[in-house]
């Protein structure tokens, strides 16, 4: 999940420079005076992390409750 977290955060702003990169180009074709500055609202970003890290542990909570639950003697017991 972490790694998940990490690379995609990564990845948005790749994604992000490269398309800012692509508009940020006059007519001309030079770069715009004053350049763009990308900004990230980290208040929004640390939200949605939690609500993520929150849903993977009640995930995670849920699938081990009822993996000790399993009878797995009786589960693995083969008849024929």
């Amino acid at each position: 999940g972490i790694m998940g977290l990490g690379l995609g955060t990564w990845a948005g702003f790749q994604m992000s420079t490269l398309m800012v990169s692509s508009i940020a180009i006059t007519d001309s074709g030079q770069r715009v005076v004053p350049p763009f500055i990308l900004t990230t609202d980290w208040s929004y970003m640390l939200l949605i992390y939690a609500a993520l890290a929150a849903i993977f542990l009640a995930a995670l909570f849920r699938l081990t409750r009822s993996m000790m639950r399993l009878d797995l003697h009786t589960i693995s017991r083969t008849e024929g």
